[in-house]
């Protein structure tokens, strides 16, 4: 075996490293700042191992040159590209959690999330890991696995192209993201709204009630206890999310080609 085939291959294997990376870095699941860095790296490089023998690569260009630098930098532009589609719907997720602390009281009680390294609401936190449990629990990593090892079959290796369109598609994924936040919250914001309305009915008709004594922990009850009756409905949400997602991947693998 000559010296020359072997850094063929290496230049192969460093390219699908790259995109591995990439997405592994933005991805839920793998991205998790409490999955050990070395862990994640591990699986990287076994993955890309899998991958070389099957993936075929036209790039002729010097190992240590500015081009294959560039396509380098490329790779790893579509790894994160892919695991953002992925991102933001759970992102939308864990917004829908803060739609919902801020109407009951819970908007200041903020819990450290290890995951993202920043402070967030406890029912953001608490609706949010379930939505990654079902995910998991419906095989969601594995089609995530699945559809990076895909995207070397449509996008060879140094050959994505940015299609126009895909500005378009982020933006109509950003508005999904609200819609999908608005959806899961729904049923806790109308309960709130109703107390509102109650509550200033109840102003008007008994003003010497002190209105913000009672609203605080009846918004606190209702909320919770509507969050608890609407799960099954949430659930069900967090189900379809799963077809939601491979849909986007695959449509941003079709934008990249």
């Amino acid at each position: 075996m000559n010296v020359e085939y072997i850094l063929s291959q290496f230049q192969i294997f460093l390219l699908i490293f790259a995109r591995i990376s990439g997405f592994l870095s933005t991805v839920p699941i793998f991205s998790f700042k409490t999955l050990p860095t070395q862990v994640r790296v591990f699986f990287a490089l076994w993955l890309s191992l899998l991958l070389s023998p099957i993936t075929k690569s036209s790039i002729n260009v010097s190992f240590l040159s500015l081009s294959y630098a560039i396509f380098l930098a490329k790779e790893v532009l579509v790894g994160i590209t892919l695991g953002y589609s992925v991102t933001l719907v759970f992102a939308g997720i864990q917004l829908a959690g803060e739609y919902i602390d801020l109407h009951i009281g819970f908007g200041m009680s903020n819990i450290f999330d290890p995951q993202a390294e920043t402070q967030l609401p406890v029912t953001s936190q608490f609706i949010y890991l379930i939505s990654v449990l079902i995910f998991i629990g419906l095989g969601g990593h594995y089609v995530l696995i699945k559809s990076i090892s895909d995207s070397f079959l449509y996008i060879p290796l140094g050959g994505a192209t940015y299609h126009p369109q895909i500005t378009t598609r982020v933006l109509d994924l950003f508005i999904f993201f609200f819609k999908l936040s608005i959806r899961i919250a729904a049923p806790v914001l109308a309960s709130m709204f109703l107390v509102h309305v109650a509550m200033g009915i109840i102003s008007r008709v008994a003003p010497q009630l002190n209105v913000f004594i009672v609203v605080f922990p009846l918004k606190l009850f209702l909320g919770l206890m509507m969050l608890y009756l609407s799960f099954p409905y949430i659930v069900a949400i967090f189900r379809s999310l799963y077809s939601e997602i491979l849909r986007n991947i695959y449509i941003f693998i079709g934008y990249l080609r």
